[in-house]
């Protein structure tokens, strides 16, 4: 489940419902449990205003939030910031009315603006949220949370320090099918969980082609190390949150290997990666994803005594 999966799932959301965030998620980083335009709403605004919000980075998951948020009473898309013209351009389209910037400091200096989506790279995660904290804005950053621990923990703490609101958007945890599986889970359907095996695979190079008013760099950013953490933080994420959540715990040991073994494109992330995971409660994990062979897919599969 992708993107696609996202933009269907947001269509029937509300006001109050958007980018709602997880229990499980706000309770690891220590900051509540309130969406981030619910928080908005609940403390800066009155409950009939409008709630203005801006997005930082409109590529192909920035799109589809934007596509959603503008349908949402109530919530106003007044800013776009993104560094590329032609992605600024095709959210300006969307968001009717809203204004454009390719530099997001200059979106953040704005009073009027309550809260801020941020679907950035990675690297860029960390900047931007506590740059946007900071200006007192409310925020909801893609995930994965951050380039690296000591980045994510420094977003937690900045969080604490200015009140406002920070949510990851690990997109399985608004999945209605994904909410429900958690909850059978844990009202015993399987029995007693005892391995779980989550899987991303693909076919195909992760490239994509590069527009004529982008670099290299900014389009396949995913590719290189400098800009990402490669395939477990861009895809196994997704897929260990999910474990994280079922579980209710986080992993305790974790043993892997991978590789750059047929891609040679000039690349720097592996193309394939192995992985275990062990949970205090004894779980083990075992996670892969390769880029050779779409085999059965991405999939989880959650077993216990009794199923």
């Amino acid at each position: 489940m992708g993107e696609k999966v996202m933009s269907k799932e947001m269509d029937a959301i509300t006001r109050r419902d958007f980018l709602k965030g997880s229990v499980a998620t706000a309770a690891a980083i220590g900051i509540g449990t309130a969406g981030v335009f619910s928080h908005a709403s609940a403390e800066m605004i009155g409950p009939n205003d409008t709630i203005n919000a801006a997005i930082i980075g409109i590529g192909s998951q920035g799109g589809i939030l934007l596509e959603r948020a503008v349908k949402i009473p109530n919530v106003k898309i007044v800013a776009c910031c993104d560094i590329q013209p032609s992605h600024l351009k095709r959210a300006l389209d969307i968001a009717k009315g809203a204004d454009g910037c390719d530099d997001y400091r200059k979106l953040l200096e704005r009073k009027d603006i309550h809260a801020v989506i941020s679907a950035v790279p990675i690297a860029m995660h960390a900047p931007i949220a506590i740059d946007a904290l900071r200006a007192g804005k409310h925020v909801f950053s893609e995930k994965m949370m951050a380039y690296s621990i000591e980045e994510a923990k420094h977003m937690a703490r900045v969080a604490r320090q200015t009140g406002r609101k920070l949510q990851i958007g690990h997109q399985r945890r608004s999945n209605p099918n994904y909410q429900h599986a958690c909850k059978m889970i844990r009202d015993g359907l399987l029995g007693k969980v005892t391995h779980v095996r989550a899987q991303w695979n693909r076919n195909a190079s992760w490239r994509r082609p590069v527009p004529k008013d982008s670099t290299e760099e900014l389009t396949n950013w995913r590719l290189y190390r400098k800009s990402s953490q490669g395939l477990m933080a861009e895809l196994g994420s997704h897929q260990i949150d999910v474990v994280n959540w079922v579980l209710g715990e986080v992993p305790c040991a974790v043993v892997g290997i991978g590789g750059l073994d047929y891609w040679k494109d000039g690349r720097d992330i592996d193309d394939n990666v192995q992985v275990v995971f062990q949970y205090p409660g004894g779980v083990k994990l075992t996670y892969q994803a390769i880029c050779t062979n779409q085999c059965d897919g991405a999939t989880e599969q959650i077993m216990g005594t009794k199923g």
